[in-house]
């Protein structure tokens, strides 16, 4: 896992040197430049996974220790999949924003927060969790139940997103953290 991750890592800095920093930050863009954040996004292999339909898939939430499908979360709510593991500072970052974003939609997003890291402890995660005032939305530890998801869509490092939308189908993939901003906006195309 951290060999991938470590590549991952080159990767992403490799396009950030070839694709240059902006020079005019703090100020607009010209309308027909885009932004160094954006030419990697449009780059992201995870992309390749927008319009699929998710599929079922079942895990343990840890705070209830209760088997969960995937379905029953996105009946009738948009879900995010975060990818986070213990340690990771932007995922502690992610746990503050995904706060903000479930206090002001819970009534429409469902949230799970899924480990990627087999060396976590369920414990771990639970203090994270308290240590960072995370909501009570779902958290799943690391499990051979996941294994399948994380294979099929690429669930190999920290800060990888999905927005999965009510029917299904996933309408945003990313492998990096991106602002707050971004995921709100994506959730409004959704209807949230």
């Amino acid at each position: 896992m951290k060999s991938s991750n470590y590549v991952v890592s080159l990767i992403l800095v490799a396009l950030l040197l070839l694709f240059g920093c902006s020079t005019n930050a703090g100020q607009e863009q010209n309308s027909n430049s885009i932004s160094s954040v954006e030419r990697i996004y449009n780059l992201d292999p995870q992309r390749t996974f927008i319009d699929q339909e998710i599929g079922d898939f079942h895990f343990i939430n840890i705070l209830t220790d209760k088997q969960i499908h995937f379905d029953d979360l996105n009946k009738d709510k948009v879900v995010i999949i975060q990818s986070f593991s213990n340690g990771c500072p932007a995922c502690v970052r992610g746990i503050k924003e995904y706060n903000k974003l479930y206090d002001k939609y819970k009534d429409s997003l469902e949230i799970l927060y899924m480990n990627i890291n087999p060396d976590d402890k369920p414990e771990e995660i639970i203090n994270i969790k308290e240590t960072y005032n995370g909501r009570d939305w779902v958290w799943a530890n690391y499990q051979g139940s996941l294994l399948p998801f994380y294979e099929q869509y690429g669930f190999k490092m920290n800060d990888m997103t999905f927005i999965v939308d009510k029917g299904g189908r996933i309408a945003y993939a990313d492998s990096f953290s991106v602002p707050l901003e971004r995921i709100e906006n994506e959730l409004r195309k959704l209807g949230v």
